[in-house]
C-alpha cells in the first residue's frame, strides 16, 4: 500500500488521490484531513465528526469504524498530512509512531515542510511491518 516513490510532501496525498477523496457523508466541501489504511489502502476521514458512529453506547470517529470494518477492531493508517502512522485499537486510545518518509537527511515529521523531497525508509517501513 506504501509508495517506494520519492516524492514531495505535497505529492504524497496526490499519490493515495487525497486531493480528490470526498467524505461519503458531506455533501459540500471538503474533508481537511486524511488517512490511508495500511490494511487495505482505502482512504479515510481523519480526527472529523462528519462520519461518527455508534456502537453501543460509544460513540467513535472516522478511523475506528473502518478499522472496526476492515479488520476487526485494529486500525492502522498512515496520516497524510502529518506523515504519521496511527495504531488504533478499538475502545482504546491509539497512538502515533513516525511516519515511513524522511527526507535526504533521514529526518521525518518533526521537521516536515511543504514541498520537501521525502522517500520511503525501507528500515522504517519494515519495523511498521513487524508490529
Amino acid at each position: 500500500v506504501v509508495s517506494t516513490q520519492s516524492t514531495g510532501s505535497s505529492g504524497i496525498n496526490a499519490e493515495y488521490g487525497a486531493s480528490k477523496y470526498t467524505c461519503p457523508k458531506i455533501t459540500f466541501g471538503k474533508i481537511q484531513t486524511t488517512a490511508i489504511c495500511l490494511i487495505c489502502g482505502d482512504l479515510v476521514c481523519y480526527q472529523s465528526y462528519c462520519c461518527q458512529e455508534t456502537i453501543g453506547d460509544s460513540n467513535f470517529g472516522p478511523c475506528n469504524m473502518h478499522a472496526h470494518r476492515c479488520s476487526g477492531d485494529l486500525g492502522v493508517f498512515l496520516t497524510l498530512e502529518k506523515c504519521q502512522v496511527l495504531f488504533l485499537p478499538l475502545r482504546t486510545q491509539g497512538y502515533f509512531i513516525s511516519g515511513p518518509y524522511v527526507d535526504k537527511y533521514g529526518e521525518g515529521y518533526k521537521t516536515y515542510t511543504k514541498n520537501k523531497a521525502l522517500t520511503l525508509s525501507p528500515q522504517i517501513y519494515r519495523k511498521i511491518e513487524l508490529m
